[in-house]
């Protein structure tokens, strides 16, 4: 893959979805990548479309309603456990990088917003790390690595910290540079 070419990262209506939409793209474009988002695109079966039909190059998501809109009957809910089904059962043309320590703790609308599925939202503990869901072979080693390190700084009280402040007005992006800027990224 071209190292200029245009990655779009898409996101969910929730406004987890969209911050963490934001994160990715703030960490990629300080790289020197040519980022632009297309954030809000639907419910979870609506920005998958996006992105298996590679309207986007990379979403957010959450590995344990990732799996089960995959792979309905997993029964996996250890996160290590969760990451692997999550792998096998991931479409042709679809890959998932790490996934952060960071917790996708349900708020008031994800069911609505297909971002996490109606009942299933911390259904037998099984675990909702964040993690980006990207279009094999677009994204090159050193973006991917890149990701990596979001995952690896991003946390379920930060996640939180984060979306509280975009509920009570903080613009979305902004709330994202700062994040990154705070974490070197």
């Amino acid at each position: 893959m071209p190292e200029n070419r245009l990655i779009v990262v898409g996101s969910g209506d929730s406004a987890r979805s969209e911050l963490v939409a934001q994160i990715y793209a703030g960490a990629l474009a300080h790289d020197g990548a040519d980022v632009r988002t297309d954030l809000n695109l639907g419910a979870r079966t609506d920005y998958l479309t996006a992105l298996d039909g590679g309207r986007v190059t990379l979403v957010p998501e959450q590995s344990g309603a990732y799996l089960i809109h995959l792979a309905p009957n997993a029964a996996a809910t250890d996160p290590d456990d969760v990451y692997v089904e999550l792998n096998r059962s991931l479409p042709e043309g679809i890959s998932v990088s790490d996934y952060a320590q960071a917790q996708w703790v349900a708020e008031s609308g994800d069911a609505a917003s297909g971002d996490v599925p109606a009942g299933a939202a911390g259904e037998a503990g099984r675990a909702e790390n964040v993690l980006p869901a990207f279009r094999t072979g677009e994204l090159t080693q050193a973006q991917i690595q890149r990701l990596n390190v979001v995952a690896g700084e991003l946390t379920t009280a930060g996640l939180t910290e984060m979306a509280e402040a975009v509920a009570d007005g903080a613009p979305s992006a902004e709330v994202a540079g700062t994040w990154l800027g705070v974490h070197g990224l």
